[in-house]
């Protein structure tokens, strides 16, 4: 995940500072939630197993943080045309 964000870091040139910062945080919280799923599995759990807790964490939320981000991108795109 983090190497995919710093392949893609060259993005932020396309948005505001404030759009950008959003992703950030997003990423920063999907790594956050992924930990969690981790440390709840354990170290001797499948990725099959692993990628259900990740969702099912995910699904106690009331939105996912690339939600927000999403969110604020679009408004930016909607004020440009």
């Amino acid at each position: 995940m983090r190497e995919e964000f710093e392949h893609n870091i060259t993005q932020q040139i396309f948005v505001s500072d404030r759009a950008w910062s959003k992703v950030r945080q997003a990423k920063e919280e999907t790594i956050r939630i992924i930990n969690i799923a981790y440390q709840q599995c354990g170290d001797d759990t499948s990725g099959t197993v692993l990628s259900q807790q990740i969702f099912e964490t995910i699904s106690k939320l009331s939105h996912t943080p690339s939600d927000e981000a999403q969110l604020v991108i679009r408004e930016e795109v909607r004020r440009l045309f």
